[in-house]
């Protein structure tokens, strides 16, 4: 979620389970085969919003909020060979593969991170 991307780019990249958010707050996520809008509190309380894509969404600028998954899900994951990422701190994170595990844990120690902090994190699967 590094880079701001048009409405154009965001739709390209949106993939199902994944939120986008634009700059005035809005949402937008798949459901269902269409890509639905969730608009700010301040666009509600003005009673200015639609949940389907319009002119309004057409300039406005977005991230993609990755979809974090417990500790269970990144292990199951890593059993089945895909790679998982820990993102520990605002903008630090480790990669994970099966053969890195040990040496992960060995660098969140030296981090001064505890155990809580696997099993509390916030964990994405890469390659899903």
């Amino acid at each position: 979620m590094n880079k701001w991307l048009t409405t154009g780019e965001m739709i390209d990249q949106l993939t199902v389970r994944e939120v986008a958010i634009s700059q005035s707050g809005d949402e937008a996520s798949w459901e269902g085969g269409e890509l639905m809008f969730e608009p700010s509190t301040h666009k509600i309380m003005e009673n200015n919003f639609s949940r389907r894509m319009n002119k309004v969404y057409q300039n406005e600028n977005w991230k993609i909020r990755p979809r974090y998954v417990s500790f269970e899900e990144a292990m199951k994951a890593l059993r089945e060979g895909k790679e998982v990422r820990l993102h520990y701190r605002e903008f630090d994170y480790y990669v994970v593969n099966k053969d890195l595990m040990h040496d992960m844990l060995i660098k969140l120690d030296i981090a001064d991170a505890s155990f809580n902090t696997m099993l509390t994190g916030k964990w994405t699967i890469e390659n899903v």
